[in-house]
């Protein structure tokens, strides 16, 4: 199995551990699981204005997404969780990326608004009480090592099967 096919695997079972955890810390804090849908997701959209938390632009149906400000990934490790998940718009999720947000908003904003947005992200974190550096670095490494040996030896074992049966289907000819 390719480096790569294992990799992906991996870290996406590390989005999903973030994924998890988040949730566990959003009730351990006191809070419902992170959703887009309900009324607590309104009520940070209007906490930015209804704005891209970067860049200022107004928020659609059309351009609005969310984005994580400490990316769920295997570097960062930011949980999916209140006070970690930001309103933007499409533009903004996109440019950034798995960038750090203060680095990319620096970025976006002259001084005056980087302050500004700064403050109001900072504050929204501190509303939910996020704690961004929550260390989870072994338990994600473990996992992600884990999970690319287990899944390189099922796809191994599968595999066998697979050329038993071509094998088979090419000398019944």
């Amino acid at each position: 199995m390719g480096t790569k096919s294992r990799s992906d695997i991996s870290n996406s079972a590390i989005r999903m551990l973030l994924q998890s955890a988040g949730a566990f810390y959003d009730e351990a804090r006191g809070y419902k699981r992170f959703s887009t849908n309900g009324t607590e997701w309104k009520e940070v959209i209007k906490l930015f204005s209804n704005a891209c938390c970067y860049c200022g632009v107004k928020l659609t149906p059309d351009n609005m997404t969310d984005d994580h400000l400490v990316p769920i990934n295997k570097k960062s490790l930011g949980l999916h969780a209140w006070g970690n998940i930001v309103p933007c718009c499409r533009h903004c999720n996109k440019e950034k990326h798995f960038g750090e947000w203060r680095v990319f908003l620096k970025s976006k904003s002259s001084r005056e608004l980087y302050k500004k947005r700064a403050g109001l992200i900072l504050r929204y974190q501190k509303k939910y009480g996020y704690n961004p550096n929550i260390e989870l670095k072994d338990i994600a490494n473990n996992l992600y090592e884990d999970v690319g040996q287990v899944s390189s030896t099922l796809i191994n074992l599968r595999l066998k099967q697979a050329e038993a049966v071509i094998h088979s289907m090419l000398t019944e000819r």
